[in-house]
C-alpha cells in the first residue's frame, strides 16, 4: 500500500523557518501543511507556464 505522503528533509535558515511557522500559525495550519501548499501552488504555476508535468 502506497503512503499518501513521502518524507522529505531539507535545510533552511532558522529565521526563514520562524517566518514560515508564523505564517502557518496565522493561517491555522501546521508548518508541514503550509509547505505542501507552497509547493503545490508553485507546481500549478509552473504547469500553467510550461505545460503539464507528466
Amino acid at each position: 500500500m502506497q503512503k499518501p505522503y513521502q518524507n522529505f528533509t531539507f535545510c533552511t535558515p532558522e529565521k526563514l523557518l520562524q517566518k514560515l511557522r508564523y505564517i502557518a500559525q496565522y493561517e491555522c495550519r501546521s508548518t508541514g501543511s503550509a509547505i505542501r501548499i507552497l509547493i503545490r501552488n508553485r507546481v500549478v504555476q509552473f504547469e500553467k507556464e510550461h505545460g503539464e508535468i507528466l
